[in-house]
């Protein structure tokens, strides 16, 4: 199935996940140095002017910095059946930090030191916070008489990315390939019970998870186009330059160069 490609409007795209700075710096030299986004941006569409970013908004911010209006985009239709993981590793953790939380924000959660024993049940969002050989932790956050989730889960997610370093979860087949000692320090944090209605009432309220929480289940990933952000500026119809989206990865894809199968868009047989 061919990838869903179009230009979007920069303005109707709402980020899931907070940016990382240096990421966003790196990202405005390089559309500065090279004229063109090389990437397009993966979305999902909620309503025809309204998207959701389903990676960290670093390309996003980074594209608001630089006054770009119109964005090349990989979109996917927002489902309920939407398919997501959330879950990050954690080093520099201090279980002593969730009791400085508690003491902050009293009744905030209820912290368990054995696991939920339904980890469905929609009255509450549950951080668990595991260790290989250590009991797991669940911090249980009760939802709204709405089923909704609560945005002390927010606050409680920021207030421990300043403490603790978050990074992606390790996969289990690289756990097998590094030193076990290496990994000692590593926590897995896991947010269970999320749906994709939970994403979308963030979106709506402004809430925003850690950068790589969310991993999302797109199916194969179009990169590498090299857009012009000249011709994204150009005062012409929205389907010209869509049209040009289209004839451009064509022209990628039938020009063998090694630079663009090495990127994956030839790969992906267009």
């Amino acid at each position: 199935m061919k990838p869903n490609l179009r230009i979007v409007k920069l303005a109707d795209i709402v980020p899931l996940m907070e940016y990382e700075s240096a990421k966003v710096d790196y990202l405005i030299s390089s559309f500065e140095q090279t004229g063109t986004i090389r990437n397009p941006f993966a979305l999902a569409s909620v309503s025809k002017s309204r998207y959701l970013m389903l990676e960290n908004s670093s390309p996003l911010e980074a594209a608001r910095r630089i006054k770009i209006e119109h964005i090349p985009a990989q979109v996917i239709p927002f489902k309920k059946a939407l398919k997501f993981t959330a879950d990050l590793a954690a080093s520099d953790v201090l279980l002593a930090d969730l009791k400085r939380f508690s003491d902050m924000f009293p009744r905030s959660f209820y912290a368990a030191e054995k696991t939920c024993e339904d980890k469905n049940d929609r009255r509450w969002t549950v951080v668990r916070i595991s260790k290989k050989n250590v009991t797991e932790l669940d911090i249980c956050f009760p939802r709204n008489s709405s089923g909704r989730i609560s945005p002390e889960l927010f606050t409680f997610l920021r207030f421990l990315g300043k403490r603790w370093s978050y990074s992606g979860a390790v996969q289990p087949a690289r756990i097998k390939a590094v030193n076990v000692k290496a990994q000692t320090d590593r926590w897995l944090m896991r947010v269970i019970n999320l749906e994709a209605d939970d994403l979308l009432y963030a979106a709506d309220r402004g809430f925003l998870f850690p950068r790589g929480l969310l991993k999302f289940n797109y199916g194969h990933r179009l990169i590498g186009i090299d857009y012009p952000i000249d011709i994204l500026k150009e005062p012409v119809p929205l389907n010209h330059k869509e049209q040009f989206l289209h004839d451009l990865v064509n022209m990628r894809l039938n020009s063998g160069f090694y630079d663009y199968i090495k990127s994956g868009v030839y790969l992906l047989n267009y």
